[in-house]
């Protein structure tokens, strides 16, 4: 993967959207939940004393989200089972990427939290692992996706509000949890193995540390030429590339288009660069036709308040007409008219004065004025000012 220090000139922009994200879970979910890209990215992040002892042909996806709903638009996560190659028990890996731009100083509990789910469901999936008493090794991780740099404790021990001495004291009575931190900004507490990765897995890595750093994206992607062109020959390259193509439009919403498009031309061979020009013609037009969809939405919505507006007019408009022909008899052509043509606010006060008028004149008589407020009486601070003057 990738890595350099952010430059000065990068400009953290906040995201306007109401889930931030989004861009990130999908894109994180969508490369690193196959199973090739998934298998680099753990050989890649965990300890090498157990990769090797995992048998890597059976990894499988666990088909389950243990991050509240409520705080699905901070994190993702990603559940993977490997059997060890000598006995066969299954090991848990349990990815959180961690979205927000703030560092979670209670990350180790929530941690424990969907660790304790992991398990709950396991023991539901597997009746003789709950008789036996054992439990799933479940090896957490959390991806850490914010440019603030993470100062928060990596085990709950660290959670915990009392003195150290006290803590060793009560220490055999404590939970045990730390969690590998990896954080794409900076690569602070664990090193990621880069040969172990895919290109697309780290290419995608790489999208994700850049993310929202305008500038930087664009004096990089020269630099990642070699990388970009092994993507485009890995077997799912085009959907890789349409993922990553529209995370980064996702997560640099303000980036000078023209320049991303000749830095991505300018990143790949001829053949390559057109495969890459259109699969990116193809995300802005994508991008065209949904505003248009949503102002044609708008459009239409306006239409049909504006159109009840009319209905209602009309409505009134016709029961004020009936009311009329019926108390004065035929109508003339220009008090029809008249009436068609009236406001909301004459149609009331019309509709009002035909229950009591005597001709169609007295209908149509003026507006009446809204009664006039009631004057108040002088104070007596007033009334005395006026004796001393007289």
């Amino acid at each position: 993967m990738v890595t350099k220090k952010s430059s000065q000139g990068g400009v953290d922009q906040k995201r306007k959207n109401a889930n931030p994200a989004a861009p990130h879970n999908n894109f994180f979910a969508y490369i690193f939940g196959q199973k090739k890209h998934a298998i680099g990215l753990l050989r890649a992040i965990l300890p090498a004393e157990l990769t090797r002892r995992l048998n890597w042909n059976l990894l499988r996806r666990e088909p389950v989200s243990y991050v509240d709903s409520r705080l699905r638009w901070l994190h993702s996560d990603l559940l993977f089972s490997v059997p060890l190659l000598d006995t066969g028990q299954p090991v848990l890996v349990y990815i959180l990427v961690e979205h927000q731009r703030r560092v979670d100083p209670l990350m180790a509990y929530r941690v424990l939290q969907y660790l304790a789910r992991v398990w709950g469901d396991f023991l539901k999936k597997h009746k003789n692992a709950a008789s036996s008493g054992r439990l799933p090794l479940v090896i957490p991780v959390v991806i850490y996706n914010g440019r603030a740099p993470w100062t928060a404790g990596r085990s709950l021990r660290e959670s915990f509000n009392a003195p150290a001495d006290l803590l060793d004291a009560v220490d055999k009575f404590l939970p045990k949890l730390e969690f590998s931190l990896i954080h794409l900004q900076e690569k602070q507490a664990a090193q990621v193995v880069d040969e172990m990765l895919t290109a697309i897995g780290r290419v995608s890595l790489w999208a994700m540390e850049v993310a929202d750093d305008d500038q930087r994206v664009l004096h990089e992607i020269g630099r990642l030429s070699a990388l970009l062109g092994a993507m485009t020959k890995e077997p799912d390259s085009t959907g890789a590339l349409a993922a990553l193509l529209r995370y980064i439009l996702a997560t640099h919403e303000r980036i000078d288009r023209s320049k991303l498009e000749s830095a991505l031309t300018d990143a790949f061979d001829e053949a390559q660069g057109e495969q890459v020009v259109t699969v990116y013609e193809q995300l802005i037009e994508e991008g065209r036709q949904k505003g248009l969809k949503q102002g044609v939405a708008k459009g239409r919505a306006e239409g049909v308040a504006e159109g009840v507006a009319k209905g209602v007019a009309k409505g009134r408009a016709t029961m004020l007409l009936d009311l009329m022909a019926a108390k004065f008899g035929r109508l003339p052509r220009a008090t029809k008219e008249r009436v068609e043509k009236g406001t909301d606010a004459e149609l009331l006060s019309w509709g009002l004065r035909v229950l009591t008028a005597n001709t169609m004149d007295e209908v149509f008589g003026p507006m009446e004025a809204p009664p006039a407020a009631p004057k108040r009486a002088p104070s007596r601070s007033t009334h005395r000012a006026k004796k001393r003057t007289g």
